[in-house]
């Protein structure tokens, strides 16, 4: 990147050779003007070549001033409305001086043409054009400002551009003296932000008039005014009484043309406070000891922060001065520039509402103004002139707008009708989404018109980008007609109004309820200009064929809660396609390379105006890229300027982004949030070292210590509340979400509860309105507590379902008892939906059969083709519908009354809108008989004319533009049954709601699948926001019931808080003012924010009731498994997916078993009869285990079920029993055949729930008397085991050994209810599953998630089988039986029996107490025994382990882990 002084010299150099070329130079021709420039170019400044012009006379090319003047003054404009008199005027003194200065422009141009060049230029002599075909530009007042030659008339005293008369020639006097070197008032001096102290240029003004008076002194012009691209310069002479005092050159930037007068007199202050320097005027502001002094004592230093970009920086100010900040001004900058890179780069993140604002498109268009004319610059002098049409066509669309942004008639009239050869207007036409081009040729103008912004669906819809084609219709008219006022003011008014007003007819209608009401959002159809003006001039000229462009746009439609949404700017794609078709060659390889080019220029240009505003890194790299893919693209040359701009810009970006990185890294926590964090005096070893020193010599201590006997009798029982069994009442439902560590203990007496007292609860309760209301909260609250406890349990899971399916036929009786009509709905279970539930127990099997049969009567009642109670298709069936029909006289009235207050509403809204109307006409009546007032302001010295803020004329069309109406709309829906079925859902009948929100809680929260996975929700998967019955503000006075789960709710937005619910008075009508109601209803889960008819026939149950394999060498058998419809040719045609671990036969016979839901007890015999597969294994366990518990089809009344018919032959019964006997001999001398033996234990178990035979159930008793034996004797010698040394590891695997034999053991108990007493009756049994019960307490940690899926599932069976035996156990050990004593005497040698055993008062009623001597002791002691969770406490402690409290302590697991403890005899003392 070249340096300061290298640009320079570069301009320099440029600069001397535009001197020779410039046709102006002629007018150089004295030698003091030589010097001139010579001084000028060695400066360290960039400048430009001056030249001075003489007005020609006798040019009979040309007009004169007072000619062109009078011209404009004249009677050109008869028909000018009064009420615009006042701006004609100004507008026609504007014009007149305007063309005054090209017609000086021109002339100097004609001058030079005669002069002799000896190059050629861009500028050399042309065929002769008008003045009004030359156009003042930046590079036009390049030259300079036209100022006469500095001659002196002879005679007339001294020539001071030349003249150093009376330099240093006497001393003023003292007088003078003292006023020029007085002491400065330190009140007059200010402060720059930088620190730079001066002094105002009055103040020097105010110094010499002390001095020397007023008129004693003056400032003499040594030179022209030279004019640059950026700044103005001119040398001056101070004059003090007839003497030269000093010289000095003034300077002063500009930033656009019309700044230059402004800057000419900064210029002239610049070189004042610079002569004053040589007379010790203010010298102390040179003296560095004066400067730290007065900064000491007057200034101090503030730091500010950007507003945006938050970077903090120092100034200066005087102490009395405030900061005086124009953040709104600031902002108002930030924020144009910011819509300008939003819609010229289109970066990632774009707004997601609308942003157009006339100022904002106004700086648009400003930056590519400047933009345009910066070019210059930086293209060949040759080409500047084809880029001069340009720019005047974008300056003129500033210029054509008032302060509001339209356009004012007046001036259209004057830029058509002073258009010449080669110009173009560019309109655009805002208020009818069109551009309007038009260019002038040599004897007639074109009209090209377009339209801009495409329909939103048009954007939507496209992939990619849109293809569109520029310019539509182009017709061409003559001169004459636009020469005629009688054609172009009508031409003007007609544009004017058509871009301030929009038309109803071109703006989009929507259908929304069958109303028509206008779409805001939507674009504008151009027809007013692309048709109907075409039209118009079609009448007068004819079609013109042009050269069209094709451009693929990009274009986006994004809004997020927003009335309006996001579009690129029309403005934007008008300025493109206007430049594109001007810059256009038709001879050229690239026609348009041109365009392309600036366009890289101009991005160029915004880039760094957001390196300047200091923009966020990701933005710059985004604008950075999106250029360089532009240059890429066009493939540029090396060398051009425009290009080093280019290049020399994105340098800069890219080294501000390199600083800010470099900076980041070296400071990578400016908030200084990890201040206190150091890294590097981290210490693993010393962090993590832990010293005791005291620990040792505690223990040695402890172990010394000695044993002193228990003397502690006190126990605390923490039983809570149980369930009560009674008829007479509902269960207690508080219990359940409260305790969650007894949750199975609750789930378990409430199911308890319902198999046994429901149906008596339900027939002395059916007449109760509430009955409905008390079964859904019943079902809800065990349904949910069921579901989250018995996760992934499928036997659990499947006794949750029969239990839930109990609750809801009794609430379904007492809904039909209560609301008849349910009776012609079937609720929507399917036929076979339970067949996959795992039942052991017959009684299971009953109570299901009952509830199939339940459901089978309910279809068989229900009317066909009616639809489900849970849709909301087909309203002349729904059940809404018919309650109404019945008919429901109170829902009627209901309806009468909306109805009724609608009426008058509307008939109110009516009224409104006739007011509105007439006062919308008077505002806009009155406002059309003022004028627009304005305001005189002074702007950098000069006075300048506004618009005033508080004009009343434009407060007053405001004001009429501004009068809306809210929309009135109907509160019901248009159609009748629509309609019936709102009025229903306001007043749901409470039976009715709570039996329609549990039985659709039942079937989609607990029957279904997840029904996230069956497919897309309405919408394609995306959430809408839906809009609820009961929230509608039209009818929240009306609602009577509280709202359900399920509601009536609507995707489409009511009209009443839409952006369709204000209309403006001007588009407003009947039609769209008094609108249908929006909403479409439709039945919705407001749980699970779906539609009912998504989650509704997605009932499947059979993978939760199913046993999964692990992961293994069958896993990819379980399909055989999960059903019973594969066959046994489909295991045979898969054998090739059969694992190297398995044979064949090991993988057919495993695949086979259940092919055929009928076969299978029949292949389960075989197959105990081969012993081909290997029972050891959990995975023929639980293959084995669904076959045997999984009901099947329904037989036909038949309990038992087809797949289990074989059960009732006592042959087949008898055989089963004697594979089974077989079976379990293989395996009684190897404990290690545990899985086997319960696999065994199953099958005997239900042959014994489904036989009918004495006999067959007699074997059975023997055989499960059998497996208990041998599972007993396993589970002593395991723990036998356990008393000897053993590692760690090792008494980890044999406590959990033990633990699999004790509830394999107690598994031989776990039958049907009515089969237990046979299996408990001496008091061998009783002992045996009090052993296994405390063995399993002791032997289980305290935290089974690790312990492996097949040892959690016999926990779960262990503990619900001790809720079954609690009655029974404690009836028998409470009577005359030793079972309890023989158990507690094997487990501890010193036990003697004491008291008889008697039980805890209620609730504690599953603990047993008996009291026994103390041997060599002085007190009893007491030992206690829990039914329901096999623990055994002596004087309130465990006999052989520590306390439950102590192992499940975060602490004791932390620094202990899961402690096993190994088989010990308790001593005699305890």
């Amino acid at each position: 990147m070249p340096t300061e002084k290298q640009s320079t010299v570069a301009k320099h150099e440029e600069g001397e050779d535009e001197l020779d070329d410039w046709p102006g130079t002629a007018a150089y021709s004295s030698k003091g003007q030589k010097d001139i420039q010579h001084r000028m170019l060695q400066t360290p400044r960039t400048f430009a070549v001056s030249f001075t012009t003489a007005l020609p006379k006798g040019d009979k090319h040309c007009h004169s001033p007072l000619e062109a003047t009078g011209t404009l003054g004249g009677s050109s404009y008869p028909s000018h409305a009064a009420r615009n008199r006042t701006t004609s005027k100004s507008i026609r003194h504007a014009e007149a001086r305007r063309r005054f200065s090209t017609t000086r422009f021109w002339q100097a141009q004609q001058a030079a043409q005669e002069a002799p060049s000896s190059k050629a230029t861009s500028l050399d002599p042309q065929p002769s054009k008008s003045p009004d075909s030359i156009t003042p530009t930046t590079e036009g007042l390049s030259g300079g400002l036209n100022d006469q030659n500095l001659t002196q008339p002879e005679g007339a005293g001294h020539d001071w551009t030349r003249s150093f008369h009376g330099l240093s020639s006497e001393a003023f006097s003292p007088e003078a003296a003292k006023a020029l070197l007085a002491p400065i008032n330190p009140d007059d001096i200010e402060i720059k932000p930088d620190g730079i102290i001066y002094l105002p240029e009055i103040k020097y003004r105010r110094i010499l008039n002390a001095a020397f008076g007023p008129g004693g002194w003056g400032l003499a012009p040594r030179g022209e005014t030279i004019v640059t691209a950026k700044a103005v310069t001119r040398e001056y002479a101070l004059v003090v009484l007839g003497r030269l005092v000093s010289v000095a050159r003034g300077e002063q930037d500009y930033f656009s043309p019309d700044g230059i007068p402004t800057a000419v007199e900064g210029c002239k202050s610049t070189a004042l406070r610079r002569c004053c320097k040589d007379l010790g005027v203010a010298s102390e502001l040179w003296d560095p000891r004066f400067i730290r002094k007065f900064m000491a004592q007057y200034a101090r230093e503030v730091f500010v922060e950007h507003q945006v970009t938050k970077k903090r920086k120092k100034i200066y100010l005087r102490k009395e001065d405030k900061v005086q900040t124009s953040i709104r001004q600031f902002i108002r900058m930030y924020k144009a520039l910011s819509y300008i890179i939003d819609h010229v780069f289109l970066p990632p993140k774009l707004p997601q509402k609308d942003d157009s604002d006339a100022k904002k498109s106004a700086s648009l268009v400003d930056e590519l103004l400047v933009a345009l004319r910066s070019l210059q610059a930086h293209i060949p002098e040759q080409e500047r002139s084809e880029w001069i049409p340009c720019i005047k066509m974008v300056a003129n669309m500033l210029e054509l707008r008032d302060h509001l942004g339209g356009l004012v008639a007046e001036k259209v009239q004057i830029a058509l009708k002073e258009m010449m050869d080669r110009d173009i207007l560019a309109l655009h036409i805002r208020g009818q989404n069109a551009g309007l081009i038009i260019r002038r040729f040599s004897d007639q103008y074109s009209f090209e018109s377009f339209e801009l912004s495409p329909t939103n669906e048009a954007i939507i819809e496209t992939r990619g980008r849109l293809r569109r084609c520029f310019p539509g219709p182009v017709i061409a008219i003559g001169q004459d007609r636009i020469a005629d006022a009688s054609f172009l003011e009508p031409l003007a008014e007609l544009l004017v109004k058509v871009d301030a007003e929009t038309p109803q007819e071109v703006l989009p209608i929507a259908t929304k309820a069958h109303s028509k009401v206008i779409e805001t959002r939507g674009t504008a159809h151009p027809r007013f200009i692309t048709e109907m003006l075409t039209g118009i001039l079609r009448a007068v000229g004819q079609p013109r064929n042009v050269r069209r462009i094709h451009k693929h746009t990009r274009d986006d439609v994004l809004w997020d809660n927003t009335l309006k949404p996001w579009r690129r700017s029309a403005l934007w794609l008008f300025l493109r396609v206007a430049l594109q078709t001007s810059l256009m060659r038709d001879d050229y390889e690239e026609p348009h390379r041109r365009y392309k080019s600036f366009m890289i220029f101009f991005m160029t240009h915004v880039l760094e105006g957001a390196l300047e505003a200091s923009l966020t890194s990701d933005t710059l790299f985004i604008m950075t890229a999106k250029i360089s893919r532009r240059a890429l693209k066009l493939g540029a040359e090396d060398g051009t300027a425009w290009l080093q701009y280019v290049e020399a810009t994105m340098e800069a970006v890219q080294q501000e982004l390199i600083r800010r990185w470099s900076s980041l890294e070296m400071h990578p926590d400016p908030r200084g949030t990890q201040l206190n964090w150091h890294p590097s005096e981290l210490s693993f070893f010393r962090d993590t070292e832990l010293t005791l020193s005291k620990l040792r010599l505690y223990l040695a201590r402890a172990r010394a210590r000695s044993t002193s006997r228990s003397t502690y009798h006190h126990f605390t029982s923490d039983c809570g509340r149980r369930i009560s069994q009674c008829s007479s009442s509902l269960p207690d439902l508080s219990l359940l979400p409260r305790d969650g560590g007894q949750v199975l203990l609750y789930l378990a007496d409430l199911e308890l509860w319902v198999h046994h007292s429901l149906n008596d609860w339900l027939r002395a309760n059916m007449e109760r309105k509430d009955a409905c209301t008390a079964l859904a909260k019943v079902i809800d609250t065990y349904a949910t507590a069921a579901s989250s406890a018995y996760t992934d349990m499928p036997e659990d899971i499947s006794l949750m379902l029969l239990t839930t399916m109990d609750l809801w036929v009794a609430l379904d009786k007492c809904a039909l008892h209560h609301c008849p009509l349910l009776h012609d709905y079937d609720p929507g279970f399917p036929f076979s939906l339970f067949e996959p539930l795992l039942l052991p127990r017959k009684a299971q099997m009953e109570r299901l059969l009952y509830v199939e049969q339940h459901l089978a009567t309910r279809r068989k009642a229900a009317l066909p083709g009616f639809p489900s109670v849970f849709r909301s298709d087909d309203p002349p069936k729904s059940f809404a519908v018919r309650y109404l029909e019945r008919p429901s006289h109170h829902h009627q009235e209901l309806r009468r009354k909306i109805e009724a207050q609608a009426t008058t509403e509307r008939s109110q809204k009516l009224s409104e809108l006739a007011k509105k109307r007439h006062r919308y006409h008077e505002l806009i009546k009155q406002s059309d008989g003022m004028h627009c007032q304005y305001v005189s302001r002074w702007q950098r010295r000069r006075q300048v004319s506004e618009h005033s803020n508080s004009c009343g004329k434009c407060q007053l069309k405001s004001k009429a533009s501004g009068l809306a109406i809210d929309v009135h709309e109907w509160p019901l829906p248009k159609r009748d049954l629509e309609a019936m079925a709102a009025v229903f859902e306001l007043d749901v009948p409470e039976v009715v709601s709570k039996w329609r929100d549990t039985t659709y809680s039942i079937l989609v929260d607990i029957l279904s699948a997840d029904p996230g996975a069956q497919g897309p929700s309405r919408g394609k998967g995306k959430r809408q926001g839906v809009y609820a019955l009961h929230s509608y503000v039209g009818l929240s006075k009306f609602v009577k019931s509280q709202a359900g789960r399920l509601q009536l709710t609507s995707t489409t937005k009511p009209f009443v808080i839409s952006h369709y619910r204000h209309q403006k008075i001007s588009l407003a009508s009947e039609d769209n003012v008094c609108v249908n109601n929006g909403l479409n209803y439709s039945l919705y889960d407001s749980k699970k924010l779906r539609w009912t008819e998504e989650l509704l026939d997605c009932c499947d149950v059979r993978e939760r009731c199913t046993l999964n394999l692990p992961p293994g060498p069958y896993r990819g058998l379980q399909y055989a498994v999960n059903n019973t419809i594969h066959t046994s040719n489909e295991v045979i045609a898969s054998q090739a997916k059969c694992p190297e671990t398995l044979t064949m036969h090991e993988y057919y016979a495993f695949g086979t078993l259940r092919s055929g839901h009928r076969l299978q007890w029949r292949n389960i015999a075989r197959e105990l009869n081969s012993r081909i597969l290997n029972f050891n294994c959990y995975e023929t366990h639980a293959l084995f285990t669904q076959a045997a518990w999984q009901v099947g089809p329904l037989s036909k009344g038949d309990m038992r079920r087809e797949s289990h018919a074989d059960l009732e032959e006592e042959e087949f019964g008898r055989s089963l029993l004697s594979v089974l006997n077989d079976a379990v001999g293989t395996i009684e001398g190897n404990w290690q055949g545990a899985t086997a033996t319960r696999t065994y234990v199953a099958l005997a178990a239900r042959l014994l729930s489904l036989s009918t035979c004495n006999a067959v159930q007699e074997g059975c008793y023997r055989f499960l008397r059998r497996a208990r034996v041998i599972s007993l004797r396993w589970t002593r010698e395991l723990g036998q085991k356990l008393q000897g040394g053993h590692k760690e590891e090792e008494l980890k695997i044999l406590n959990a050994r033990t633990l699999e034999m004790a509830l394999t053991c107690h598994g031989t108990f776990d039958v049907d209810p009515h089969h237990v007493p046979y299996l408990l009756e001496s008091d061998e049994d009783i002992a045996v599953v009090t052993e296994c019960s405390i063995v399993v307490h002791d032997r289980c940690p305290v935290v089974i998630d690790d312990l492996p899926v097949p040892i959690k599932t016999l926990l779960r069976r262990h503990r619900r089988l001790l809720y079954v035996l609690e009655p029974l156990l404690r009836k028998r050990i409470l009577g005359v039986c030793n079972g309890l004593d023989m158990t507690i005497g094997r487990l501890w040698a010193g036990y003697v029996p004491g008291s008889p055993w008697t039980t805890l008062e209620m609730p504690s009623e599953r603990w047993l107490v008996t009291e026994i001597s103390n041997e060599g002791g002085p007190s009893s002691m007491l030992v206690h025994y829990n039914l329901l969770e096999g623990s055994l406490l002596v004087n309130g402690s465990p006999l052989t382990r520590l306390p439950r409290s102590y192992e499940s302590h975060p602490t004791f697991r932390r620094l202990f882990g899961e402690v096993t403890y190994p088989n010990q005899e308790a001593k005699n003392e305890g």
